[in-house]
């Protein structure tokens, strides 16, 4: 919302600026039409040509910068469900740690009860069993929340990079993106 302000106050001004000229321009057409003479119609052309030329290139740029915000309102939009998406992900991953480390707790407490139960030959093969099975699975889910946060921060540098420059052109965000996806994709490829 923040990074949107600037470009739309941008817009306002240049509109307000547009419609001034217009009205400025609309003023001195009527003055010099009164007149009702030949050179004056010359005058009135000499004057309202470069103010059209000029409210054109006022409405040309305010149709660039309309553009941009709807580029840069585009973008937000996109990373802003990315960031959603991935703290939904983070959170399903920290219940499912959860949920894996209270089985971790009723394998051990099964675990002791086998021991009592058993040889002790046997519960430390078991028991090796049952640490490498958790190792493994805490390996996994660390790894896992590595790879989501490591996402987080990507979307969150996407955020910096286009709050800090409140006008990119689009050539500026195709560069950010492109910048920026490519290590995100090779990072989960890797895993």
């Amino acid at each position: 919302q923040t990074e949107r302000t600037p470009v739309r106050y941008c817009l306002k001004t240049l509109r307000e600026q547009m419609a001034a000229r217009q009205n400025s321009t609309n003023k001195k057409v009527v003055l010099l039409l009164k007149a009702n003479t030949v050179p004056r119609y010359v005058g009135i052309l000499l004057i309202w040509l470069p103010l059209q030329a000029e409210s054109n290139e006022f409405r040309r740029r305010l149709d660039e910068r309309s553009e941009r915000l709807k580029l840069v309102e585009g973008k937000v939009v996109e990373r802003d469900k990315k960031v959603e998406e991935l703290e939904r992900l983070l959170g399903g991953m920290e219940r499912e740690a959860a949920s894996l480390r209270d089985n971790i707790s009723a394998s051990e407490a099964e675990l002791l009860q086998w021991r009592a139960a058993k040889e002790e030959g046997e519960l430390e093969k078991e028991l090796a069993v049952l640490k490498q099975k958790i190792h493994h699975l805490d390996d996994m889910l660390k790894c896992q929340q590595r790879k989501v946060r490591h996402m987080i921060e990507q979307v969150r540098t996407w955020h910096i990079d286009i709050s800090e420059n409140p006008h990119p052109t689009p050539k500026k965000i195709l560069h950010i993106t492109q910048k920026k996806t490519p290590q995100m994709l090779s990072k989960g490829r890797q895993s």
